[in-house]
């Protein structure tokens, strides 16, 4: 592939991850910033980095994994940076508009500071109940979007190590989730856990 459009650091970029948006758009998540495709005229088209300005600066650009929710937020999970829910189309979201307005309202970072166990984080999927559900370097942390409150997992809880693995995970159609780590599969289905708090 050699129509970089521009966007030529992509020549020498790590991409670890590639999906579709629900309007079929292609993203990509790098090691030099969130990237859009269009598949049509088969082209990148714009690129979200700490060097930019306005509606396409983010505060990291390391990033590993991203999950496109029902409201069309991007939450990306990066690799130093912690969470970044990041809103391409503002207007989609009132709320996350009042939450960063220093930065034009379109970004939103979860770190240490904000109850992670980690700022390095290898993935990040959603289940039926507005949880995100991440794997990092610390445990798999379940995150509330709506409290914006993160719960810890560790091997106390059950898991057979604290550290996972860059690209080794998978959401079933289910909604199960499998989370690769530095002793075997961590598999589960987060309606168990809401069924427990019910």
């Amino acid at each position: 592939f050699d129509n970089y459009n521009g966007f030529e650091e992509l020549r020498t970029a790590s991409i670890y991850s590639i999906s579709k948006d629900r309007k079929g758009k292609v993203w990509m998540a790098t090691t030099q910033g969130f990237y859009s495709f269009d598949p049509v005229r088969k082209q990148f088209t714009r690129r979200y980095w700490d060097g930019a300005e306005g509606k396409f600066y983010i505060p990291f650009n390391n990033i590993y994994h991203f999950h496109q929710d029902t409201l069309g937020i991007f939450w990306l999970a990066t690799g130093g940076g912690g969470l970044i829910r990041l809103d391409t189309e503002p207007q989609l979201s009132e709320k996350y508009l009042e939450n960063d307005l220093t930065k034009g309202g379109h970004f939103q970072q979860f770190t240490l500071a904000d109850g992670l166990s980690s700022n390095v984080l290898y993935a990040v999927y959603e289940d039926d109940f507005s949880n995100l559900w991440i794997s990092s370097d610390y445990g798999i942390i379940k995150f509330d979007k709506i409290s914006e409150k993160p719960i810890t997992f560790l091997p106390k809880d059950g898991l057979p190590h604290y550290e996972f693995n860059r690209i080794s995970h998978h959401q079933a159609k289910n909604g199960q989730l499998y989370f690769g780590g530095l002793n075997g599969v961590t598999t589960f289905h987060p309606g168990v856990f809401q069924s427990e708090a019910q």
